[in-house]
């Protein structure tokens, strides 16, 4: 029930506020009732009732301080009896408007017990002061009432309260029901994740004891890289199960806070150290300054650890190579302030407000600023709460973001169950909550044989990965974030494209539709590699023009298999032009946007077919494009140079003019763009293994 009596003086605080604002405001009004009704005493109500805002003033300041919010319910009560009570008090000063002010009397009861939700008790008892202040008001009148006139009115009184007092009663077991409701839902939410958790660490303790293992008696480099990056990515994921499990505790009201003294100058250089070698790798300046050599302040250590890690974790992840990061310490009169400041790209103000709210990531979408889950910075506001502190962030767009933690000193705020006798010891291991900075350096070479694939995907672990699986098969590209991504798929023109739906800047879906309207990339094959395997997802994916969709985690034979095949069908594509360029494009089973393209060459090489001056460059024109993109668009369609193709399709168009038998071999070579009878005859014959005098056989 303590829980059950928290959550509705914090719900009830909001009402409180405004209901206390409204009597402030309203009940000094009530003069003008006064005036009209009581002219020879409304000077004397007017008293009574500013007396009574000044009362509700002092009310509304003392409960609106942070500390003091929990007394709502006695604030909703002070307020309620203060107005019946100031009533009462005019009722001796009445001669012939008692019954108007009666019912005056009860109204404010009745709409506080509507508006708000407050136990029985607090009703019940603000029910029988408001009953005695009005027996004893009665008592003190000059002209006293007879019995009868008198039962009728406390009758009424009652009566009328009592409805108020009922409505609070049933209102206050709905809600209590409702906690009741939620509480076990939270339970059952809590039990699962623990059960979850359960499940999740032991696999990962079955993973990470054998790789331990493996690493000490490994010699080779790459196989030891290799064990370090499962080692890498299972502690990854023990953290953010941890973190998950954490919360889960948060909303159950599970997570208890074991504080115990600590040295918090001693304790945050001592974390921040451990930063230092990541610092040095991303050559970013790590400056720590306290007001004080040290200073003892009740913490929980391991949660403090999680608190400064994880805004320390924020703050390198938005920060570029090269900059600073700033750790500061300070103690005011009763509080020690921890402040983290970083260079980075900055928070704006409509993403402020939402920066400590649950798996909230900064951008909406699919587009993300940094990889990340989302929890850290919800689970070190509901930390720093649980410390009974406060947590604050400044940040403009462009100049970096401050996060100002503030703890009290001493342990007055603390309850007996809040403290423990010893701290615990640190075990968080930085480095495997770090993701590394960066994309791998990409390595192409234009006399390379091999297929080459673009990866474009934000986590470097992911990266480091595919480099190792496909490096053997297919020369590597890499990019950080779908812009990087699309710049250098129309630099490079690869073969086939990996990529993530999540990414910085751009998204996966945007990136495929950009590279799947744009007629110098529309015919890479594109193949997303996402954690995000829902249909809707799916389908998402394979309308903006993807290739195929791989769903996370995925079998490295799979991806080999779908890369292969997809490979086999541009190699068919190819093979059916080696054999004849005068196809259907609409046949071949490609995009609409290559079939537009090929259809529109083919039309513009007919246009044309007869002008012996109408070459690579002028096609180049008619299409739009550059002589190199359109030489590495027909390579990539259909395996021939620019110049091959015009001369493929002149020779087939003579094939069928051969065929009328209508013209001469001369006739059919100026008809076809040759100007040279001898050259028509040597490309005829090479192709078709016979002079054009003999063709048809």
């Amino acid at each position: 029930m303590v829980n059950f009596l928290e959550s509705l003086r914090r719900k009830n605080y909001p009402s409180f506020v405004g209901v206390t604002i409204f009597a402030v405001i309203v009940n000094p009004l009530w003069a003008v009732f006064d005036y009209y009704l009581e002219p020879d005493n409304w000077v004397l109500f007017l008293k009574f009732r500013l007396v009574t805002a000044c009362i509700h003033i002092i009310n509304l300041l003392i409960i609106s301080k942070k500390k003091y919010r929990r007394y709502s319910l006695e604030g909703i009560w002070l307020l309620t009896v203060s107005i019946q009570v100031e009533i009462a008090l005019m009722f001796p000063f009445l001669e012939d408007n008692l019954y108007p002010y009666t019912l005056g009397f009860t109204l404010p009861f009745i709409i506080v017990t509507i508006i708000t939700s407050i136990p029985v008790a607090y009703t019940f008892s603000a029910f029988l002061v408001t009953v005695t202040a009005f027996v004893l008001a009665m008592y003190f009148r000059p002209d006293p009432l007879t019995t009868n006139e008198i039962v009728f009115l406390v009758f009424f009184i009652s009566t009328s309260l009592g409805v108020g007092v009922f409505s609070s009663f049933l209102r206050y077991r709905i809600e209590r029901k409702d906690y009741q409701t939620r509480r076990k839902l939270d339970e059952l939410k809590s039990n699962f994740f623990a059960n979850i958790t359960h499940e999740f660490r032991t696999p990962l303790t079955l993973i990470l004891g054998p790789v331990n293992s493996l690493l000490e008696q490994a010699r080779d480099p790459v196989i030891r890289e290799e064990y370090n990056l499962i080692k890498r990515n299972a502690l990854r994921l023990q953290n953010l199960i941890d973190q998950l499990l954490d919360l889960a505790r948060m909303e159950a009201g599970k997570l208890q806070l074991h504080a115990a003294p600590q040295d918090i100058v001693s304790l945050s250089r001592e974390i921040f150290a451990t930063f230092e070698s990541h610092a040095i790798h991303r050559n970013i300046g790590l400056v720590f300054s306290s007001s004080c050599s040290n200073q003892a302040v009740y913490l929980d250590f391991e949660k403090y650890e999680k608190i400064l890690t994880n805004l320390l974790i924020n703050a390198f992840k938005f920060s570029d190579d090269g900059s600073e990061i700033r750790l500061s310490l300070s103690k005011t009169d009763s509080h020690v302030e921890v402040i983290v400041a970083d260079e980075g790209i900055g928070i704006s103000e409509d993403q402020m407000e939402h920066i400590f709210d649950r798996f909230y990531q900064g951008q909406t979408g699919n587009t993300r600023s940094y990889e990340g889950s989302g929890i850290g910075l919800a689970l070190v506001k509901d930390l720093v709460e649980l410390h009974h502190g406060r947590i604050s962030v400044q940040s403009r767009p462009g100049h970096g973001a401050e996060f100002k933690v503030s703890f009290f000193t001493g342990r007055a705020h603390l309850s007996r169950d809040e403290t423990a006798r010893h701290g615990k010891t640190r075990h968080t291991i930085v480095d495997s909550l770090l993701t590394e900075p960066g994309v791998i350096e990409s390595y192409t070479s234009d006399s390379s044989d091999l297929p080459r694939i673009l990866v474009v995907e934000d986590n470097y672990d992911m990266q480091l990965y595919l480099q190792r699986f496909l490096g053997h098969d297919y020369e590597m590209l890499f990019a950080g974030d779908g812009a990087e991504g699309l710049a250098i798929a129309r630099e490079k023109m690869p073969d086939l494209i990996l990529c993530d739906v999540m990414m910085p800047v751009m998204d996966g879906f945007e990136l495929c539709h950009q590279l799947k309207t744009d007629v110098k990339t529309s015919h890479i094959p594109l193949i997303m590699l996402t954690a995000r395997g829902g249909v809707r997802d799916k389908l998402q994916g394979l309308e903006s023009g993807a290739d195929d969709y791989i769903k996370k985690p995925f079998s490295g034979k799979e991806l080999k298999v779908r890369i292969k095949n997809l490979m086999t069908q541009r190699r068919r594509l190819q093979k059916k032009f080696a054999s004849s360029v005068l196809v259907n494009p609409g046949e071949l089973g490609i995009g609409r946007v290559d079939q537009a393209f090929l259809s529109n060459a083919l039309h513009i090489l007919e246009d044309n077919l007869d002008d012996p001056e109408f070459r690579v460059v002028k096609l180049a024109e008619a299409l739009a494009l550059s002589r190199g993109q359109l030489h590495r668009k027909f390579k990539a369609l259909v395996n021939q140079s620019v110049s091959e193709f015009i001369r493929s399709y002149r020779l087939e168009r003579a094939t069928a003019f051969l065929n009328d038998k209508t013209h001469t071999v001369g006739e059919v070579a100026f008809r076809v763009g040759f100007n040279n009878l001898s050259y028509f005859s040597e490309c005829f014959k090479k192709k078709y293994g016979v002079p054009p005098s003999e063709y048809p056989k």
